[in-house]
C-alpha cells in the first residue's frame, strides 16, 4: 500500500512511461512539474500554448526544452481544443491543466468531438500527503459538484475509490462529511451518508469499507498518534473506548447502570460540572 508519495512514484515508475498534453504551458509551476516528471523518467509532455512565453519562462527557470514538443497556439481556448484533442486522438495519454481557467478546461474536456466524455459524471480528487500520518489521504469533490445528488455521490465514490486502487489502496475507508455524526433527517448530506452506508454494506456499491468498528475510539488514537491529547466524555457504551483512552474521560448524563460498571470514571450531571472538570485537566 501506498503511504506516501514517495512510495507512489516507486509506483509509478515501474510502469510504462506516459505522455501529457499540456493546455496553455506558459506558466512555472507546470513547466517543473512536467520537468520533474522527465528527469524521473515517468512522462513527456507536449506543451500547448504561446510557444514565446513558454520559452519565457522556461529560460526564467533555466529549463532546457530541446527534447519537448511545442504546439504554438497562442488563444487559450484554442490551445486547450488542441491539447485534449491528443488525448482524444491517442497522441498523449493525460491532459493537463496549465495557465487557463478551469470553466474553459472543463469546457475542453467535455468537448462532444474532441472530448473525453465517458458517459459517467465528471469528479474531482485531492490527493494529500500530511505529516504524522502514515498514509495517503484522499479529499473528493472540492471542485466540480458543489451540490451533488445521492446518485452524484455514489459516482463520486465509483471513481475516487479507482484512484486509491491505481494509488496502491486495495480497500480505501470512505467517510463522508457532513455538519453532525449523527442521522437529521432536516440534513439531507446526513441522510445520504446512511443511504451510502447502507449501500455498501449491501454490495450496491463495492471496493471500499465505510462502516469503521470503534469508529469514536479509532478516532481517539488516529488524533494521539500526530500528537493530539484529547478529552473525552459521553453517555453510552459505545463512548466507553473513547473515554478510557483519553488522557482524561468523563460520564455525561449515563445511565446508572453504566456508571456502576465503570466507577472509576468520573461522571456528571450537569454542563457547569463538566465544563469545571474538564479546566481542571487543560
Amino acid at each position: 500500500m501506498s503511504k506516501g508519495f514517495d512510495d507512489l512514484l516507486k509506483k509509478v515508475s515501474a510502469c510504462d512511461k506516459k505522455k501529457v498534453a499540456v493546455a496553455v504551458a506558459e506558466d512555472a509551476p507546470v513547466l517543473e512539474a512536467v520537468h520533474a516528471a522527465k528527469e524521473k523518467g515517468i512522462a513527456d509532455a507536449i506543451l500547448v500554448g504561446d510557444e514565446s512565453k513558454i520559452r519565457e519562462v522556461a529560460a526564467s527557470m533555466n529549463m532546457d526544452l530541446s527534447d519537448y514538443e511545442i504546439v504554438n497556439e497562442p488563444d487559450h481556448v484554442a490551445a486547450a481544443h488542441i491539447a485534449v484533442s491528443l488525448v482524444h486522438d491517442g497522441k498523449a495519454d493525460m491532459y493537463m491543466k496549465g495557465l487557463i481557467d478551469t470553466k474553459n478546461f472543463l469546457k475542453s474536456v467535455l468537448d462532444k468531438e474532441v472530448g473525453l466524455r465517458t458517459g459517467k459524471p465528471l469528479s474531482h480528487v485531492c490527493v494529500f500527503e500530511v505529516k504524522g500520518i502514515n498514509r495517503l489521504l484522499f479529499l473528493s469533490d472540492v471542485a466540480f459538484m458543489t451540490y451533488p445528488t445521492l446518485e452524484d455521490k455514489v459516482a463520486i465514490i465509483n471513481n475516487t475509490v479507482k484512484v486509491c486502487h491505481a494509488c496502491g489502496i486495495p480497500n480505501p475507508k470512505v467517510a463522508p462529511l457532513a455538519a453532525v455524526e449523527v442521522v437529521n433527517p432536516k440534513m439531507p448530506c446526513t441522510v445520504d451518508a446512511e443511504a451510502l452506508t447502507k449501500m455498501n454494506d449491501n454490495g450496491e456499491i463495492t471496493g471500499f469499507k465505510m462502516r469503521i468498528e470503534n469508529s469514536k475510539y479509532t478516532t481517539v488514537k488516529a488524533l494521539q498518534s500526530i500528537g493530539f491529547q484529547t478529552i473525552a466524555s459521553g453517555d453510552s457504551h459505545n463512548d466507553l473506548g473513547m473515554i478510557k483512552a483519553s488522557k482524561a474521560g468523563f460520564l455525561f448524563k449515563s445511565t446508572e447502570q453504566i456508571k456502576k460498571d465503570n466507577p472509576e470514571l468520573p461522571a456528571y450531571e450537569t454542563y457547569d460540572e463538566l465544563m469545571e472538570a474538564i479546566k481542571k485537566v487543560l
